[in-house]
């Protein structure tokens, strides 16, 4: 087998990988609203590990880079308690996967997701019990209450991070 051909057989093997972790990771955050260190550390030592593959150790540091980074950016949410660590965790493992290249896609991906996800979670949140006809109704809230049960509302982002890093490793650059 040619070196190429090797190469070719680890990406895909690996791609293969990440989507079973990302989906583990998905699944355990929508059961239990946690993210298993396991799961986040797999998908950067993998991550750094295809890098280093394709591109050697330059593009391993710059794919690392890109981690630091999302980890500088997200302290701040993380300890006013905006963002769990679980998700910072698994932000900062595919950003491994990402590199600065596909960074600003992987973000952009992964917001849009986690907004259309958040948006769900909050409807289905604040229907009422289905009524005799069999159609769920919007209750009447005043906007105190709607806002109280919105914040209350928890989101399993590792879903919105595993679309967005699939979105952004597959994204066509121009």
């Amino acid at each position: 087998m040619d070196v190429g051909g090797a190469n070719v057989q680890f990406g895909q093997l690996s791609l293969a990988a990440l989507y079973l972790l990302l989906a583990a990771a998905a699944a355990r955050d929508a059961a239990s609203r946690r993210v298993p260190n396991g799961l986040s550390v797999a998908v950067a030592m993998l991550g750094l590990a295809v890098q280093l593959g394709a591109g050697g150790a330059r593009a391993a540091l710059l794919a690392g880079g890109a981690a630091l980074l999302v980890l500088a950016v997200l302290l701040v949410p993380f300890s006013r308690r905006m963002v769990g660590g679980g998700d910072v965790k698994l932000l900062v493992a595919c950003a491994a996967w990402t590199g600065f290249q596909r960074l600003a896609i992987f973000v952009l991906a992964t917001a849009l997701a986690g907004g259309l996800i958040a948006l769900a979670a909050a409807v289905g949140g604040l229907r009422a019990p289905a009524m005799a006809t069999g159609r769920a109704a919007m209750p009447t809230l005043d906007a105190a209450t709607l806002r109280a049960r919105l914040r209350a509302v928890r989101v399993p982002y590792a879903i919105a991070i595993a679309a967005g890093a699939v979105i952004a490793l597959h994204w066509r650059l121009p």
